[in-house]
């Protein structure tokens, strides 16, 4: 397990906070913007701003576990246009 990581997610803009992960957890260091999430095969295109954003999941309560048979990279975005915030990534 590597070191935790605090991960700028800018406001209007999908932000890869892991890459190539399997398992892990993502903690929200701020709840004031409202996240939403996604992921793509490790290697895949990178998420569009706003356009994928029908594809996200919102992120529901502080924390959220990793877990996946295959390597993924792990999008956020803030979908209101509420600014950016920060979220910390165990791996």
């Amino acid at each position: 397990m590597s070191d935790p990581a605090i991960i700028p997610v800018a406001g209007s803009a999908f932000t890869k906070i892991a890459t190539a992960v399997k398992i892990g957890q993502v903690h929200l260091k701020d709840m004031t913007p409202y996240y939403v999430y996604t992921y793509r095969d490790t290697g895949g295109a990178a998420p569009i701003y706003p356009g994928d954003l029908d594809e996200c999941v919102d992120f529901v309560g502080k924390s959220m576990a990793i877990s996946s048979a295959n390597a993924i990279d792990i999008y956020m975005a803030t979908a209101k246009d509420d600014g950016g915030g920060s979220v910390r990534v165990d791996l």
